[in-house]
């Protein structure tokens, strides 16, 4: 409607403001604390501070409620890192078998449940090598220059005519060696139940052992018996006119 004219109205400058100025006090008081100064305001407070805090019955501590502590378990959601390798990896990874000839040496390698293996082709000049053989069977036939054997398990090797120099045996389990003609050295290092074979054409067949154990030589005797006679083991050292004297320990 806009302003009404009012005869009896006073004069405008006689009027109050409505409007009052605020003091000084008023405004220090309006002044707002920084976050800060609140935090430190309520830490001040002691034991007061958890006054507000709603109280936890025993219904809810996983301490105290079995049925809260059984749900409680996360399950592990992350997949696992490490890979259980499949039939195929595996076969994939093994070497593969080595029967060759190279030059004057044979390599035998990597033969597993083999029985029937021979090597008929040599003479004085070749040597052999045969490493990491499981359960398998060889016969040399021919009369080598030296043999190694290295990494075998549950084998059996048969020397038909024995060798010039030596066969050498090195860190193998559970083998059998069958010496039919006279080899001068067998040497077994590091090796673990070998059972060596001797016949009566071989018995002055020479066998060194070095850090090895459960080593027996089966032989013929003067009487045609078939014994078993194992290499000693345990030694006792003991000094005598300045010299270290080593002797086989008879006991245990």
């Amino acid at each position: 409607m806009g302003c009404a004219w009012n005869m009896k109205g006073v004069d405008v400058g006689s009027t109050p403001s409505s409007i009052s100025e605020p003091t000084t006090a008023s405004k220090s008081t309006t002044t707002s604390q920084p976050p800060t100064g609140k935090l430190f305001s309520e830490i001040n407070k002691g034991v007061g501070i958890t006054g507000g805090l709603k109280k936890v019955d025993d219904s809810m501590k996983t301490h105290k409620n079995p049925n809260l502590r059984a749900s409680a378990v996360v399950p592990d959601t992350k997949k696992s890192s490490s890979k259980t390798p499949t039939k195929t990896e595996i076969t994939k990874t093994a070497k593969k078998p080595l029967f060759e000839e190279q030059g004057k040496r044979w390599l035998i390698e990597n033969q597993k449940d083999q029985l029937t293996l021979q090597l008929d082709k040599g003479d004085k000049t070749y040597c052999a090598f045969i490493d990491s053989c499981v359960n398998s069977n060889l016969l040399i036939n021919n009369k080598l220059n030296m043999v190694t054997i290295l990494h075998c398990k549950g084998c059996q090797f048969q020397f038909k005519s024995g060798l010039i120099s030596a066969v050498e045996i090195t860190k193998c389990q559970n083998i059998k060696i069958f010496i039919d003609e006279f080899i001068p050295f067998i040497k077994l290092d590091a090796c673990d139940s070998i059972q060596v074979h001797l016949s009566q054409k071989s018995l002055a067949t020479q066998v060194m052992t070095n850090t090895s154990t459960s080593v027996n030589v089966h032989h013929v005797t003067a009487k045609n018996d078939y014994v078993e006679s194992p290499i000693p083991e345990l030694f006792v050292s003991y000094l005598k006119d300045d010299k270290l004297i080593t002797e086989i320990s008879h006991t245990t």
